[in-house]
């Protein structure tokens, strides 16, 4: 193999460094565990991405605020996860950090009970202490599309902001869509158990823990507890009918805007319509106009 140079930037200082060809940004924090992420160039990537001749790298701690996000949206994958494994039906919406906090918006037959929660805070631990790992997948629009066939909020945001296009498009779509999708790449997180099964995988740009056991996470996820909070539809094609998340302060997870309305009982929603490929690739509808993480 033959050797790279990188430039690992401190808080006051930059130190080049001579490393092999393949190194991952991990192998620069090694020793220290409070580095979860790594910005290359500017740009958030996860520890495990391949560093490149001439690329300056920064370690992101825990405990700064990219990092709190990062703890933050990842914990909402392990909470849409445990969703999905105790509600099947439940099709997802968006998932984001937010100040103090994190949800994500699902749409679901029956709205969430007292009795649900606890047993999705339940599962979450479980998934939790099974130290399944973040992994990140490139893939294109088509098989996109193909692998995200029954979720038709994902793949309203493929169509509308998929790879190709511009980061301006995500306040096109919904402020906090581009956590899900960006420019260039289109990406997929799995999430992946010791044996290598894929236990659950997300539409998501990233970046993400390494592993959902490291440092934080049921201290600043779990042990709050969860929230729901039934949310009214904001645009003619949202249709979500509740968001679960964390309540990290007075600040967490924002109450739906309901314009001057008053709510609406749950059996007087609409269900999303289906979205068939031609549709979406043509004018497809905005899947939420709320606030964004995962």
């Amino acid at each position: 193999m033959s050797d790279i140079k990188v430039v690992l930037a401190h808080a006051d200082a930059r130190e080049d460094r001579t490393v092999t060809t393949g190194t991952r940004a991990w192998e620069l924090f090694a020793d220290d565990p409070s580095v979860i992420a790594a910005r290359v160039g500017g740009r958030l990537r996860d520890l495990a991405h391949e560093l490149c001749d001439g690329d300056e790298v920064e370690g992101v701690a825990i405990d700064s605020p990219d990092g709190r996000d990062i703890l933050r949206h990842s914990t909402a994958h392990v909470m849409a996860q445990a969703v999905q494994e105790l509600f099947p039906e439940a099709r997802l919406g968006i998932g984001p950090p937010i100040e103090n906090g994190f949800y994500y918006d699902f749409d679901v037959e029956t709205p969430f009970v007292p009795e649900d929660l606890e047993k999705i805070e339940t599962r979450m631990r479980k998934i939790v202490k099974e130290g399944q790992k973040f992994s990140r997948r490139v893939t294109t629009d088509a098989d996109a599309l193909s692998e995200l066939a029954d979720e038709p909020y994902k793949i309203e945001l493929i169509g509308l902001k998929g790879s190709g296009k511009s980061d301006d498009a995500a306040h096109e779509v919904a402020e906090g869509a581009s956590v899900e999708v960006g420019a260039g790449e289109l990406t997929i997180y799995d999430n992946i158990r010791r044996n290598g099964d894929v236990a659950w995988s997300d539409l998501c740009r990233g970046p993400h823990l390494p592993h959902q056991a490291d440092p934080g996470v049921q201290a600043d996820a779990l042990g709050r507890g969860l929230l729901a909070r039934r949310r009214e539809e904001q645009a003619a094609a949202a249709h979500l009918r509740h968001r679960l998340g964390v309540q990290g302060g007075a600040r967490g997870a924002p109450a739906p805007d309901r314009g001057g309305r008053a709510p609406r009982p749950p059996q007087a929603r609409p269900r999303p319509r289906p979205v068939s490929r031609s549709r979406t690739r043509s004018a497809p509808a905005s899947p939420s106009s709320t606030p964004r993480a995962a």
